[in-house]
């Protein structure tokens, strides 16, 4: 760990035009917790990652605090981090429980990004503007795999992100407080979200994206414990969604409030998803929320357009909006094409017909299987 300190301190104090710190080939490094802090010196700095590195296995961790991530990089602008090595969490070892550890203490970010102290993310970048990671294989993450939180212009690309289909919270990527961001030609299959857009996020485009298994591409959930959030201008395109047990979703808390709109998703392919099309204003995963207030994150201007393939649940379209004000407005559905999959292989149901289910929604549906009753 001290090495790599050293090696980062010489590397952003640099005053070269794009320095480099090098991970060879053919090398692993099993890294204790650290933080690579920023500013540095040169416009840009370049991390290129050729060997191996591994978060130690849980019982191999001696230390006394929980940390919320095992690397992060905060308030590196110009930061380049590519590469042909692997990042292993060796998530397996963390999977087993989620209570935290005995001894622990919370790190204060300025933002809230919800820590789980049993089991850390694997990497995290905070104010990193103008972020550009490519290249790396990341698997197994104790928890989720990447967090870019309050971050302005990061393009990710060219990522293989891995865990098992049934490890808890492992999302591949995701996003709180960021503008102008890119992720290209990626493949995410993990036990949670592909993507998981939270608060904050306004001008995100995710393009050609090989998501599942896992939960799709989530925008929320937004509003937990009555809190404000907004996310605005997100763009989904050219993606393709395999035995997922959700597809193009959104979701807000019941009593929460805000905004979403301005969201796209286009040209999306299905193989076996299940629950392809969702907008969820009553999310509640555990069932236990209890009588509160119906959500007021106003959700406007969706659009699906140009979805193809198969559903592995009956029920292909929930549209579920909230009965506050006007519901989901301005929801548009164009040329999409959902057929009967391989139903129950995902969820526990018996067959039937395909079906979508809407309430409290206005926009218009055109050219769509199965057919929208309410917005026809």
């Amino acid at each position: 760990m001290k090495a790599f300190l050293k090696a980062w301190e010489a590397l952003c104090s640099s005053t070269d035009q794009s320095p480099t710190l090098v991970v060879p080939n053919g090398k692993t490094f099993s890294l204790l917790p650290l933080i690579f802090e920023g500013p540095c010196k040169a416009s840009n700095v370049h991390l290129q990652i050729d060997g191996d590195l591994l978060i130690p296995k849980k019982e191999e961790w001696s230390g006394t605090d929980c940390v919320g991530e095992w690397v992060r990089f905060s308030r590196v602008n110009g930061l380049i981090i590519d590469g042909s090595g692997t990042i292993d969490g060796q998530g397996a070892t963390w999977w087993g429980g989620d209570k935290p550890m005995e001894r622990f203490s919370r790190l204060n970010w300025g933002l809230d990004f919800n820590d789980d102290c049993g089991r850390p993310t694997a990497i995290r970048f905070y104010r990193c503007d103008d972020l550009r990671l490519s290249g790396l294989k990341v698997i197994n993450g104790p928890r989720n795999h990447f967090a870019v939180g309050g971050c302005d212009g990061a393009v990710i690309s060219g990522l293989h992100i891995e865990a098992p289909d049934d490890s808890p919270n492992t999302d591949g990527i995701d996003f709180s407080s960021t503008t102008n961001t890119r992720v290209e030609n990626t493949f995410i299959g993990t036990g949670d979200d592909c993507i998981a857009v939270n608060g904050g996020v306004k001008n995100l485009t995710i393009d050609n994206l090989l998501c599942g298994p896992g939960h799709g591409i989530s925008i929320g959930s937004l509003g937990k414990d009555g809190s404000y959030e907004t996310v605005e201008d997100v763009t989904v395109q050219n993606c393709k969604f395999t035995k997922v047990q959700n597809g193009a979703r959104i979701k807000t808390w019941e009593g929460g409030a805000g905004y979403v709109k301005q969201i796209t998703y286009k040209n999306i392919t299905l193989d076996n998803a299940g629950q392809p099309i969702i907008i969820d204003q009553n999310y509640c995963p555990e069932h236990n929320c209890g009588p509160t207030k119906p959500s007021s994150v106003a959700i406007s201007d969706v659009s699906f357009t140009d979805f193809s393939g198969t559903t592995a649940t009956i029920r292909a379209i929930l549209l579920n909006c909230s009965s506050i004000g006007s519901g989901c407005t301005n929801v548009i559905l164009d040329n999409v094409q959902i057929t009967k999959g391989d139903i129950g292989k995902l969820y526990d149901e018996n067959d039937g017909e395909v079906y979508a289910y809407c309430r409290n929604v206005h926009g218009k549906a055109t050219s769509t299987i199965p057919s929208v009753p309410c917005l026809e």
